[in-house]
């Protein structure tokens, strides 16, 4: 009896020993991966490169006659006669003016098939049609300095712009 009580003590302290090993085995393992866990924190962020973008410029047009001056971004083209002005980028005409009484505004205001609208202009309501699937408003309204009517055709992102910097000159 005393050789089996011997072996089991034997047996128990071979078997705390495995347990030590694989128990400190283990936290050898925790500790290394927390070291590196600790270096990946520790670096800072790298910043992200924003895109820089040009700051936004304008111009201001003026057509003597037809008695108007606004403001337009100075990324678009001109392409003005007397009566008229037509502001490209690229391909597009965000901006049209005229000032003649058969123009192609005019036309399209008078098109019964053209979505009607309505814009506030000056605090005033003005009659409008949408054009481009709805990105693009015509519209025309009287200087009351020469009484003559403008028409413009404009992108509705240019509105506000335009409404705000509007002037009637002589």
């Amino acid at each position: 009896m005393k050789l089996k009580k011997a072996s089991l003590i034997f047996l128990s302290l071979l078997f705390f020993i495995l347990v030590f090993i694989v128990g400190v085995r283990h936290g050898q393992n925790v500790e290394r991966t927390n070291k590196v866990i600790d270096i990946l924190i520790s670096i800072p962020p790298s910043p992200t490169a924003q895109p820089t973008q040009k700051p936004l410029e304008f111009k201001t047009y003026s057509n003597k006659n037809c008695g108007v001056t606004f403001l337009y971004p100075n990324r678009l083209e001109i392409k003005e006669s007397s009566q008229s002005a037509v502001f490209t980028e690229n391909e597009d005409r965000p901006i049209e003016v005229d000032c003649q009484k058969v123009n192609n505004i005019s036309a399209i205001l008078e098109d019964k098939n053209a979505a009607p609208t309505e814009v506030v202009f000056k605090t005033k309501k003005t009659q409008a049609k949408t054009l481009d699937r709805g990105e693009k408003i015509a519209f025309s309204f009287k200087n009351t300095t020469n009484n003559k009517t403008i028409f413009i055709s404009i992108v509705k992102s240019l509105y506000p712009l335009f409404e705000k910097s509007l002037e009637f000159i002589l």
